[in-house]
């Protein structure tokens, strides 16, 4: 690994924020003489929370064990915070959502070693081929970071089961990367709860210290793809600090890659330069992505109007975690050809339920061309559907004259036509087969919408009318 040095530049001040989280830490990793007295306004801080919601709880203890971390490297003893420490402990546990929810108790296992040295039980339910759930889904932020704690507390308490159990997890978010080990950014992941830094830190480190015990060609070039990374993340740079101090023993273990996962209703493909993943599972989330060359559909999948409110956007079809819950679904993943092919129903226009209405989809990839076609089965003229598509690129092109660029107010709105999306050398053709009405609309990038530049959308009038596209 990296010396720590080697993640913090003066550019990341900015990053690390002027909150009391911000200003520890960067205290810190600077060596300044006020750090220690840092840790009481940081504890202060982590009491004002208000915890609602589990992302809520997962930005709190984000905070709190980044406050334990701080407080274990600088070996710091003090009864006044001590006491404050139990009374954070508790406020986590009493503002908790159940034992199933898994994040949380490893959380809980992490505090109560970093607090009092404790080696405890980290309980999670792991799926066959290494996801975990969280309300029937997978959630990729929350099985990164059980596989960092997993393999932490694993490291600490020499317990080579729970090592093995987080190189499960290591597995799971390596079917999350494409052909240059770069991460499907949308996939089961609301737009609400994308944090770029975070998401992208998470993983970084976990495909980063995973190296350290396994030896895997895909495990490889996602840590490569991430080695010049600069942590920017406070919680993520404090915890390689805690990893650097510890030596790694080295497992038998190797990592198997998974293309289906029909627990999931889950499909990855992979050919030269191309790369998809998708899944019938979600919740105001995306059917899927599609990686092509350096350019990127972060997510697409139904969207109702507003375009502007994600709540409208997504499927909504939860997973079992059993392998008869998609039987329904045509899924087939080889060296030349992919094929994803069923029924999930839609997130629902009235915010939070499903949708009476439901999306048919079939995705066909023959070597770097991929073929989608989406019918609806209801026409509801009250509530106007579109299929759309969020892409990274630097620039779109519609037809053979209007140009748009990411971040300006002018947008396209009319019939529909061959989109190109450049970034530098490289193209990307998304051609509709149909006659119809699209929109081109540039986003601003950053932790919307998936830091995506453009929101592509066709309008979805007809009724069981098979729309197709290919991406070329």
């Amino acid at each position: 690994m990296s010396g720590l040095v080697t993640f913090f530049e003066r550019s990341q001040e900015d990053t690390l924020g002027t909150d009391p989280l911000g200003k520890a830490v960067h205290a810190f990793l600077k060596g300044e003489e006020s750090g220690e007295a840092l840790l009481f306004p940081l504890a202060t801080y982590c009491e004002s929370f208000s915890i609602d919601t589990p992302q809520d709880l997962i930005e709190y203890y984000r905070s709190f064990l980044s406050l334990l971390f701080l407080r274990k490297f600088y070996e710091k003893k003090d009864e006044k915070l001590d006491q404050e420490i139990c009374t954070l402990i508790l406020k986590g546990k009493k503002n908790g959502f159940g034992k199933h929810f898994y994040l949380q108790n490893g959380y809980e296992a992490l505090a109560s070693y970093l607090f009092e040295n404790k080696k405890g039980e980290l309980e999670f339910k792991q799926l066959e081929k290494g996801a975990i759930l969280h309300r029937d889904l997978p959630n990729p932020m929350q099985n990164g970071e059980i596989g960092l704690i997993a393999l932490y507390l694993g490291l600490v308490w020499d317990d080579e089961d729970l090592l093995h159990r987080g190189l499960k997890c290591v597995e799971f978010s390596l079917s999350l990367c494409d052909h240059r080990g770069k991460l499907f950014q949308g996939l089961w992941l609301k737009e609400s709860e994308y944090q770029s830094i975070a998401h992208n830190d998470t993983f970084a480190l976990l495909f980063d210290i995973a190296s350290c015990f396994s030896h895997s060609s895909k495990l490889q070039m996602a840590s490569e793809n991430f080695s010049d990374k600069k942590y920017s993340d406070p919680f993520i740079l404090l915890f390689n600090q805690a990893f650097e101090k510890r030596p790694f023993p080295s497992l038998s273990q190797g990592l198997t890659l998974h293309d289906i996962d029909r627990s999931l209703g889950f499909i990855r493909y992979q050919y030269g330069d191309t790369s998809l993943a998708s899944s019938a599972a979600g919740v105001n989330t995306g059917l899927g992505s599609i990686h092509k060359k350096g350019i990127h559909i972060v997510s697409m999948g139904p969207h109702y109007a507003p375009l502007a409110d994600s709540d409208y956007y997504g499927i909504f079809r939860l997973s079992n975690g059993s392998q008869e819950g998609f039987k329904d679904l045509k899924i087939e993943s080889g060296e030349e050809i992919g094929k994803f092919q069923g029924w999930t129903r839609m997130a629902s226009p009235d915010e939070g339920e499903p949708s009476e209405e439901w999306l048919y989809f079939n995705l066909e990839a023959e070597r770097e061309k991929i073929d989608l076609t989406v019918r609806k089965s209801h026409h509801n003229e009250l509530n106007p559907l579109f299929y759309v598509f969020f892409i990274s690129a630097d620039k779109g092109t519609i037809g053979e004259e209007k140009v748009l660029y990411p971040g300006i107010l002018e947008r396209y709105q009319g019939k529909t036509h061959q989109v190109v999306f450049e970034k530098g050398e490289e193209k990307v053709e998304i051609t509709p087969h149909f006659d119809g009405e699209m929109k081109l609309i540039p986003l601003a990038g950053k932790d919307h919408f998936w830091s995506a530049d453009f929101l592509l959308a066709f309008s979805l009038k007809k009724k069981l009318y098979p729309y197709h596209w290919t991406v070329n």
